[in-house]
């Protein structure tokens, strides 16, 4: 039913002369319009596929069960990778357990008297893509809220708040500077020119 001005009413008994009152059509109407953007979210939110990633990472820890720690890469979940052991992450729970002795989880992947770095989440800034032509540049590292087994990366800001960045090139063959690679492979190269040539059978 709707009066004159077309306001919808409920009937106060079942007399059709009762008094009405008005239907409550603005908290309807929220709940159908929030029913439909519900709907619409839920077909037009794609599901991430970890594996798809350029770079992707699945934690090497136990659950309390004992059963292996299914988490993995995700654009909200940030991981810590071991900087001794060789290929080494873990999600936050699981860095918890391993490095709590009265946890009761057993996880041999790695030693609670190592150290590790709080890498970002994938959704962030960090990483920069295998076409990038431009990285930032690291300016080193500190602890995270106190812990000095835990580190995060920091970088440099100028005097404006711009982050320095270097072109991928020229920071590769800073790496290669500092860890000598170009040293090793020129010796190499050297030791291969060097080595003398078996003679070829008549």
């Amino acid at each position: 039913d709707a009066n004159d001005d077309g306001e919808a009413r409920i009937p106060n008994g079942h007399d059709e002369d009762s008094p009405t009152r008005p239907l409550p059509t603005a908290p309807i109407a929220c709940r159908i319009l929030y029913d439909h953007v519900s709907l619409l979210q839920q077909a037009h939110t794609p599901e991430l596929d970890p594996t798809s990633f350029q770079w992707s990472w699945s934690c090497d820890g136990r659950n309390p069960d004992g059963n292996r720690c299914g988490n993995v890469s995700g654009i909200d979940t940030v991981h810590y990778h071991c900087v001794y052991c060789s290929d080494r992450d873990f999600c936050a729970d699981c860095l918890g357990r391993l490095r709590d002795p009265a946890s009761g989880v057993r996880i041999t992947a790695c030693s609670p008297r190592h150290k590790w770095l709080r890498v970002p989440k994938l959704g962030s800034d960090f990483y920069v893509g295998m076409r990038a032509e431009n990285v930032r540049i690291p300016h080193g590292v500190r602890t995270v809220g106190g812990d000095d087994k835990v580190l995060e990366i920091l970088y440099d800001e100028g005097s404006e708040g711009e982050q320095e960045v270097v072109s991928v090139e020229a920071w590769r063959k800073k790496l290669e500077r500092e860890w000598g690679v170009m040293e090793e492979m020129e010796m190499e190269e050297a030791e291969a020119e060097t080595e003398p040539t078996s003679a070829n059978p008549a």
